[in-house]
């Protein structure tokens, strides 16, 4: 098996819990990945009743943060930056799956650790 690591580009600690129940913590390496994203009124905001919401169209804008790939070095980051950077032709960037019904949560609903990372469909 080919050795890699995995860098993580969230501004916290991401612990992934194993099959067997061990925990691995992958420290925040201090570099935050991040996107900008622009939000416009959608049209459909006319469309609808007049009850108290509007619907907006967001659009991803430039992701800042990102180190250039590298060889071996997988990106950890939030899934709005691996979504963008995925569909923009990048492999290396993944986000935890906080999405997978297997996630670990605390008694009252908060994630405190995941089975494993997701990459987008592009």
């Amino acid at each position: 098996m080919k050795e890699f690591s995995l860098v993580n580009l969230t501004s916290h600690d991401i612990v992934v819990r194993s099959e067997s129940g061990d925990d691995c913590i992958i420290p925040a390496s201090g570099a935050v990945a991040r996107i900008d994203m622009s939000h416009r009124k959608h049209a459909l905001s006319k469309e609808l009743p007049k009850i108290g919401f509007r619907v907006c169209e967001t659009a991803y804008g430039e992701v800042t943060g990102l180190p250039p790939s590298r060889e071996g070095v997988f990106y950890i980051t939030s899934f709005p930056v691996m979504q963008a950077v995925a569909s923009r032709g990048r492999r290396d960037v993944v986000s935890p799956d906080t999405t997978s019904p297997d996630v670990v949560k605390s008694p009252d609903g908060k994630i405190v650790a995941v089975r494993g990372f997701q990459i987008w469909a592009s």
